[in-house]
């Protein structure tokens, strides 16, 4: 649109910002530091739901996403679809590799910039508040199967696992969310990196 651009985010509840009591998550302090550098520049639509997997994802961007005149989307998403409850994944492989080449393409298609985050790492172990288990084995796998079906699909990919191996329990809501210690770590990220592709 004229005058302004919009910046959509697709995403579970790290994305939807829980547990930042201070600020609302990474993406409100992402549009904070953007608002700050061109005012009325940008305008923010979060359609990030905790618990989405990447089939919610599949679905929101078809309803939600779609009916905007978005310039810029970031899908943050994928812990929920490899948390176990018991030995297996909540999503199957092959699930994930089919819904994910889906996005890509429909996004690719649709929106002039697309960048897909990939997995924060977790202290491995149950996520107590929900009975379920997440490794970071297992992320580390999803983040390279996310990282080759983006640069088969065209579309820009970011991980900022490497530089949060490092976070510790101080980070951390649980083991799996950040705080707002970590929110504002990966708002430093995401904003470097949307600099960087020249989306912002």
């Amino acid at each position: 649109m004229d005058g302004y651009k919009i910046i959509g985010l697709l995403g579970d509840s790290i994305a939807n910002g829980y547990w930042d009591e201070e600020a609302g998550g990474w993406f409100n302090r992402l549009t904070v530091r953007l608002k700050r550098k061109k005012p009325k520049g940008y305008t923010f639509c979060n359609m990030a739901k905790g618990g989405d997997t990447v089939l919610d994802i599949w679905h929101r961007l078809l309803s939600e996403a779609a009916g905007r005149e978005i310039d810029t989307l970031i899908i943050a998403a994928g812990v929920n679809d490899i948390i176990q409850s018991g030995n297996e994944p909540q999503l199957s492989a092959l699930t994930r590799q089919m819904t994910w080449n889906r996005i890509l393409g429909f996004a690719k298609q649709n929106f002039a910039n697309v960048l897909v985050m990939g997995l924060l790492p977790v202290i491995d172990g149950e996520l107590k508040s929900f009975n379920v288990y997440v490794y970071n084995k297992d992320i580390e796998a999803y983040n390279q199967n996310l990282k080759e079906w983006c640069l088969a699909a065209g579309v820009a990919f970011y991980s900022p696992y490497e530089k949060c191996r490092g976070w510790n329990a101080e980070m951390y809501e649980d083991n799996v969310h950040p705080n707002s210690f970590g929110h504002e770590a990966y708002a430093d990220l995401a904003y470097n990196e949307l600099q960087k592709l020249k989306f912002v």
